[in-house]
């Protein structure tokens, strides 16, 4: 049966019992004295989260799915943390439509076994390192939101190969905006803004890049860069570089 989880817990909580699956947040979790690495931290099996509350997860993660899940994040929702959403053990996937702020930590989202993230228009990311960063398996990231990250981190960062959307009205910013390494196939596809910082709006280890009609990239670096193996690029829009590139 589903839990929702409503009121204040000072201290995390932790899901265990798999029979209250899927859960639901309408309160206030903030990490508190828990010894657990999140708020709001699932083991045992790959939970399914909804937050339409507030989790808090500093100086820990706000969400830290153990064995796997997914965590949708309504717009009424927020969560923050070192990481705010961490997807470990197997593929994840998330869809936030509020705010996930990691900006005084890491990563706004991390999975580390590949998975899919869809910021969808209104939803706001922020990393202190990365925006969105996935790692151990291919990723597949579609933003039609607002995705920043640190000054030394990407927007989007897929380490293990993927594709990246950033759609009409979606921004990206960061060192790098898009960055998709570990393959010589990664695909990136924008619509809309993308500002990277002194490295590259757009950077592939190889690959394909559509900038469409409408759509802008530029950097203190290249506007788009490929190394490593062979790259496309097909333009029709804007793409600028900065005096480093």
């Amino acid at each position: 049966m589903a839990k929702t989880i409503s009121g204040s817990y000072p201290n995390g909580y932790y899901l265990a019992d798999a029979t209250l699956n899927p859960v639901t947040n309408t309160g206030t979790i903030l990490h508190g004295t828990t010894t657990n690495a999140a708020a709001l931290q699932g083991g045992t099996i790959a939970w399914s989260v909804t937050n339409q509350g507030t989790i808090n997860g500093s100086p820990g993660s706000g969400i830290d799915l153990l064995k796997g899940g997914s965590v949708t994040n309504a717009a009424s929702g927020w969560i923050g943390g070192a990481y705010g959403i961490a997807i470990q053990g197997i593929a994840g996937a998330v869809a936030n439509y509020g705010t996930i702020d990691a900006s005084s930590g890491s990563a706004g989202v991390f999975m580390t076994h590949g998975g899919s993230i869809t910021n969808h228009t209104g939803g706001q990311i922020r990393g202190g390192g990365d925006g969105v960063a996935i790692n151990g398996g291919p990723g597949t990231a579609v933003n039609a939101g607002t995705i920043a990250a640190g000054t030394a981190g990407a927007a989007i960062d897929l380490l293990a190969g993927g594709s990246a959307t950033n759609a009409a009205g979606g921004t990206l910013s960061g060192k790098w905006g898009i960055s998709i390494q570990g393959s010589a196939t990664g695909s990136a596809v924008n619509y809309g803004v993308i500002t990277g910082g002194a490295e590259s709006g757009v950077f592939l280890t190889g690959g394909n890049i559509t900038n469409h009609a409408g759509g802008q990239i530029s950097a203190g670096g290249d506007g788009v860069a490929s190394s490593g193996g062979p790259g496309t690029a097909v333009n029709a829009g804007t793409i600028a570089a900065g005096t480093a590139g």
